[in-house]
């Protein structure tokens, strides 16, 4: 079966809000009446800790990130996924209009640099 972890804390935000972060992006079902924000780009960066994971079984692994779009022309918005401080895979998308998830297939190689699943954390930045 597989695991689904969310952030569980802030670990660095500048320019995104309602703070903090976690509570809003961490909710089972999404709701995208209250999504966090930022101001028109650059709108700056956040880092959320995830929840610790047991390392899984061999098999495909996702990071999903949902992410709408209000600025003309569409922000690009980076999402990565991190291991501490060293990025394991990362995605540049340009979202527009409503809210949508973002899929980042993790290839071997990424899953390869994983050693700790409890250390995971995602950034997200414009």
């Amino acid at each position: 079966m597989g695991q689904i972890s969310r952030p569980k804390f802030d670990v660095f935000n500048s320019g995104w809000g309602p703070t903090p972060l976690s509570p809003h992006v961490n909710t089972p079902v999404p709701n995208d009446a209250a999504p966090v924000a930022t101001p028109q780009p650059p709108g700056g960066s956040f880092i959320v800790q995830l929840q610790p994971l047991a390392r899984p079984a061999p098999g495909p692994q996702t990071l999903i990130v949902r992410l709408g779009g209000v600025a003309p022309g569409g922000a690009v918005v980076s999402f990565y996924l991190l291991q501490a401080c060293h990025v394991i895979a990362g995605r540049s998308v340009r979202p527009t209009g409503a809210l949508t998830s973002y899929d980042l297939v993790l290839t071997p190689a990424e899953i390869a640099r994983i050693t700790d699943y409890t250390k995971l954390q995602v950034l997200v930045a414009t």
